[in-house]
């Protein structure tokens, strides 16, 4: 399969590391066991969220995804063995 994230559509801005930060965040939820599609979705309204409303900001940015992805939920994370 294939995914394709991208931190904003193709006509906007991508303000700072809006997007990255919270998809890190939403993918270390569930002790890193959280699929993709479920940390890009949560990760996708904060980013629209913060790029409105944080002082920086002044124009909405909205993350995309484009999947070809077939089977399972994707889950990237894996674990801690240790705390």
């Amino acid at each position: 399969g294939l995914i394709i994230l991208s931190s904003s559509k193709a006509d906007q801005l991508s303000w700072s590391d809006l997007f990255t930060d919270n998809l890190i965040a939403a993918l270390k939820e569930k002790n890193g066991l959280v699929s993709l599609e479920e940390a890009f979705v949560k990760s996708r309204q904060k980013t629209e969220y913060d790029s409105l409303n944080r002082q920086f900001a002044a124009a909405r940015q909205t993350p995309v995804i484009k999947s070809s992805w077939q089977g399972n939920d994707l889950v990237i994370g894996a674990p801690a063995v240790e705390a």
